[in-house]
């Protein structure tokens, strides 16, 4: 309704008197005979249609900055996803290895209580040889003396 009063193009006539307002182009007009009905008309039509174009506007890139702002969060979301997928892989790795080290665990302690049984086995070989070698210098010793005695007795 108001749009309808203030958007119609009719002429209002000026309701002040001439002589309450002294105005230089009314004085102009004045003297040189002139008097014609003074009117003001305002175009409210385009003023109108360049709001809207400024709310058509305003809303294109309230819609713009809404699509980016989704178009970022789709990405940070498609991120974070990533990573939790790494994450897990990673998680999976680790329970991995954590079961690879305790078998490598297990293993060096077999290892060194094997390196140990083999000591005492070698400990165990080198006694046994140094005996047999006593032995072996023994038999030796004797049949040398048989063959001496055979040699000077019996030649």
């Amino acid at each position: 309704m108001r749009r309808e009063k203030f958007s119609r193009d009719e002429l209002v006539p000026m309701s002040l008197p001439s002589s309450s307002i002294r105005s230089r182009l009314l004085d102009d007009d004045n003297q040189h005979g002139t008097h014609r009905a003074s009117s003001v008309t305002l175009d409210m039509g385009a003023m109108e249609q360049m709001r809207m174009q400024q709310q058509v506007t305003l809303s294109d890139e309230s819609n713009l900055y809404a699509q980016a702002r989704s178009n970022a969060m789709e990405t940070i979301e498609s991120s974070i996803s990533e990573l939790g997928q790494i994450f897990a892989q990673l998680a999976n790795l680790v329970s991995e290895q954590g079961e690879m080290i305790t078998r490598i665990d297990s293993n060096v302690e077999d290892v060194a209580i094997n390196i140990d049984a083999a000591h005492t086995e070698l400990v165990k070989y080198f006694h046994n040889i140094s005996k047999n070698r006593w032995l072996m210098i023994k038999v030796f010793g004797v049949l040398m003396v048989f063959f001496i005695i055979f040699v000077l007795f019996l030649t």
